[in-house]
């Protein structure tokens, strides 16, 4: 997904005058990309999620899983953000569960041992 992201930053950030096929064809690519990311934060566990993160992270995500998608007309800067920004919020998670799996599995591993 990170891959992805970067591809289509980089194909938004080349100055070039576009046909309004090609122009639709991008917006189309990122309609497709927000659409991929909505169902992976649709396919999240909310209340795992809810362990983890503040009640304004939870809102955010929560906001952009019942977004109703549409291809856009076009691409401003506030919204082609507000996607680049939902990957690294999901990596930040991943993270986030990582350190706190790691904790208690460090816990439960001293537990053992002091046993």
């Amino acid at each position: 997904m990170e891959a992805y992201r970067d591809s289509l930053y980089d194909e938004l950030n080349i100055a070039v005058r576009r046909s309004e096929d090609d122009y639709a064809l991008l917006c189309l690519k990122v309609h497709m990309y927000e659409d991929k990311l909505q169902k992976i934060v649709k396919s999240s566990d909310s209340q795992c999620l809810s362990l983890i993160l503040d009640n304004n992270q939870l809102r955010y995500f929560n906001d952009f899983e019942n977004k109703r998608l549409n291809v856009p007309r076009s691409l401003d800067s506030d919204y082609l953000n507000s996607i680049f920004n939902m990957p690294q919020a999901i990596i930040d998670i991943h993270h986030r569960l990582l350190n706190t799996s790691r904790k208690n599995n460090i816990a439960i591993a001293k537990v053992v041992v002091l046993s």
